[in-house]
């Protein structure tokens, strides 16, 4: 399959689901996030140099249809309610409500898949300071622009029921 520059990529592998379920840039556009549901139960993401294509780091444990970077590029929040370090790969929760505590999850390790999720969409504040995550139930929390502190939430803004 040829690349933007018409040269040659690799070619997905046998067996393994294809598409892209979510796909964000670094704020510099060094970088594009795309996240899968190949390379485990909650998917995988694959950061890739955007000028060139070429692979940089695959993360497994990690997915989610919805994705943003932060506004300093260091991390990329997926649907699943994961965070992953862009830099040395660590996944991590997002704190989604005031009792947790978020952060990593382990060595590489995958993040809880019973915790958080259901993430659907994502907006970062102009100068970066907050990150507000909308999920399935209708609430909107607000984290620090690091994705690590819980700073409030809005419960129920859309419902069935509206």
């Amino acid at each position: 399959m040829p690349d933007l520059a018409g040269r040659r990529t690799e070619r997905p592998e046998a067996g393994m689901p294809v598409g892209v379920r979510g796909l964000a840039l670094t704020p510099e556009g060094r970088w594009l996030v795309t996240s899968s549901k190949a390379g485990g139960a909650n998917g995988r993401l694959v950061v890739r140099d955007a000028r060139t294509g070429a692979r940089h780091r695959t993360i497994r444990g990690i997915g989610g249809g919805s994705l943003t970077v932060t506004a300093d590029g260091r991390r990329v929040a997926a649907g699943d309610g994961s965070y992953a370090d862009l830099s040395t790969g660590r996944v991590g929760r997002m704190p989604l409500d005031p009792d947790s505590h978020g952060g990593p999850t382990g060595d590489g390790g995958q993040a809880d898949p019973g915790a958080g999720g259901d993430v659907s969409q994502f907006a970062l504040s102009r100068d970066g300071r907050y990150v507000a995550v909308g999920d399935g139930s209708g609430r909107v929390t607000l984290l620090d622009g690091t994705l690590t502190r819980w700073r409030g939430a809005l419960p129920g803004l859309f419902t069935s029921h509206q």
